[in-house]
């Protein structure tokens, strides 16, 4: 027994039945596939299912602006949540000069002042902005019909 693809031109629907055996069970509507024109509906398929590369970009911008950077030795969290915490943070340290508050990083809690929050939420807001500069060039190459899937692993802040 071997197994033959049918498709439904109406429905686009992939159908599979064994031969000899399912004959009885095979609409007249449906059309049998050969070996090739089965890859290609695949193929067809597979594509479909896949994002468009402005919402692949998206994904990837929002990965790299989560991923935390580094400042003073210190690692920092930069995940939406903590960029709220951090500005607001700095705000306090705006209004007062003299702020000075207890921080939690992943390695335990720091000691910070009002220079040292500024200092922190303007690289936070570094590393964010570079990461949607980053997607805006990725959206023009996509609309200058340049951009290619490499592209998504390069040239994001680290």
């Amino acid at each position: 027994m071997a197994q033959q693809h049918f498709i439904d031109l109406e429905t686009n629907q992939l159908f599979a039945y064994q031969l000899p055996g399912d004959e009885a069970f095979i609409k007249p509507h449906l059309v049998p596939l050969s070996s090739e024109a089965l890859t290609a509906y695949r193929a067809e398929q597979a594509a479909a299912l896949e994002p468009e590369p402005a919402q692949q970009i998206a994904q990837r911008r929002y990965e790299a602006e989560i991923q935390g950077i580094e400042f003073n030795g210190v690692r920092l969290d930069t995940g939406r949540d903590s960029q709220a915490l951090i500005n607001g943070a700095a705000l306090a340290a705006v209004i007062d000069p003299g702020y000075v508050c207890k921080w939690k990083t992943e390695s335990g809690f720091t000691e910070l002042n009002a220079t040292a929050l500024v200092a922190i939420a303007s690289a936070v807001r570094a590393h964010v902005q570079a990461c949607f500069n980053r997607e805006a060039e990725l959206l023009t190459a996509v609309a200058d019909r340049v951009f290619t899937k490499a592209m998504l692993s390069e040239g994001w802040p680290v």
